[in-house]
């Protein structure tokens, strides 16, 4: 099955549209997807995850999501969760990317689900950038940032939260800390002592 000129592609949980999109089917069930395009590139959305290039091929045996690859000028964001702000989207992107799933059991529906295991992206350089937050943290102080370039990155999942970011080749990057909260009654212990009133001038002496 094909779609020419401004397709669109729906699955249970993803949308996709293209310049071309071709359809592998085989026992009514959709196998692969390839998609392709100039004037609209490539771009598959789901509520976690995004991934847009110049090409995409997305392999789905017995409709089972298990890996996504996009060629040429590769872009792909994700969400922690449906509750975590923009500000805090991780992306990766290169020449290239690889993006694989595995599949676990909803807990709601008890059906079985595709989960983000394991981005890889390579390029010249390849780049990401990564949200790390604290889970021991009381003080709402923000997550920790991570960005990276390479030639390789492979950023492994742990769940549904980074677990490491792998950098190869010739790699850089800044990794920044969140600043820590400092509570008021701190300020005021911290806060300097006022300094002595001036002392008056002794009177001078009479001639």
């Amino acid at each position: 099955m094909k779609a020419l000129g401004q397709g669109k592609a729906t699955g249970a949980d993803w949308t996709l549209t293209a310049d071309t999109i071709d359809l592998r089917i085989a026992d009514r069930l959709l196998q692969q997807t390839f998609a392709w395009g100039d004037t609209t590139r490539p771009h598959a959305i789901s509520a976690l995850y995004t991934i847009q290039s110049d090409s995409l091929a997305i392999d789905s045996p017995g409709e089972v999501l298990t890996e996504s690859r996009g060629f040429g000028n590769a872009f792909s964001t994700a969400k922690r969760d449906s509750t975590t702000p923009a500000k805090e989207t991780d992306w990766i992107t290169g020449d290239s990317l690889t993006i694989r799933f595995v599949q676990e059991q909803d807990s709601i529906t008890h059906r079985p689900r595709s989960r983000l295991h394991e981005l890889v992206s390579r390029g010249s350089p390849a780049r990401a950038l990564t949200h790390h937050p604290n889970e021991r943290d009381t003080t709402n102080a923000g997550p920790s940032i991570n960005y990276s370039r390479g030639s390789r990155i492979t950023v492994a999942m742990l769940k549904d939260r980074i677990d490491r970011v792998v950098v190869a080749g010739k790699a850089d990057g800044v990794h920044l800390e969140p600043r820590p909260a400092v509570e008021a009654d701190s300020l005021k212990r911290a806060a300097p002592s006022a300094p002595p009133p001036p002392r008056a001038p002794r009177p001078s002496a009479s001639p």
